[in-house]
């Protein structure tokens, strides 16, 4: 249902990068504002960790859904090495959803950004996964800023956290009633 103008609006923000140290820079914030509020829809972009655009997911107006990440990589102590940024429209933070798709999929931050009436973009919500603690809390809920205003350096931030969950992370104890080995082996074709 979108015509060729959205498209190639949708497909321009493939070729929008920013710089890494950056959670998101003002101008694509309100560039996928805009673009938002246009279409009355939700974006979301995965922005890698050279600031790159990754992925462009264009949802309805409650929600996106987000595609298999299996080509990213994966590990118990590291994130997937991917940030998430999308737009809500009515003016609401941070869902269950998105913490629980923050959780699941081991991202580096999640982020809503609010998109004002007018199309503008207004607060950041963010959060990111925190190491074991005796709280029991999984994430931490960062207070909204404009996002022209945050001032964060957040490659030296997500490396600093990476950091600490490989610390606090470095053995699991697993409580199975049956222990097993998988060995694989393959004959090599040459």
């Amino acid at each position: 249902g979108l015509g060729a103008r959205q498209i190639k609006s949708l497909e321009r923000l493939y070729l929008r990068g920013i710089p890494p140290e950056t959670l998101i820079s003002h101008d694509l914030a309100r560039e996928i504002s805009l673009l938002s509020g246009s279409l009355n829809r939700q974006i979301g972009l995965l922005i890698n960790r050279k600031g790159e655009i990754s992925l462009v997911i264009l949802g309805d107006h409650r929600g996106i859904f987000i595609p298999g990440l299996d080509a990213f990589r994966a590990a118990s102590t590291r994130f997937k090495g991917l940030r998430l940024i999308h737009t809500h429209l009515d003016g609401e933070g941070l869902s269950p959803e998105d913490l629980a798709d923050l959780s699941h999929l081991r991202l580096d931050m999640i982020g809503a950004l609010q998109v004002q009436e007018d199309g503008s973009p207004g607060k950041l919500f963010w959060a990111h996964l925190i190491p074991e603690n005796p709280q029991g809390a999984y994430w931490l809920i960062h207070d909204p800023q404009e996002p022209h205003r945050m001032n964060l350096n957040f490659l030296s931030f997500i490396t600093a956290l990476e950091d600490e969950f490989a610390r606090r992370q470095k053995s699991r104890r697993i409580d199975a009633a049956e222990k097993a080995i998988l060995v694989r082996v393959e004959k090599n074709p040459l």
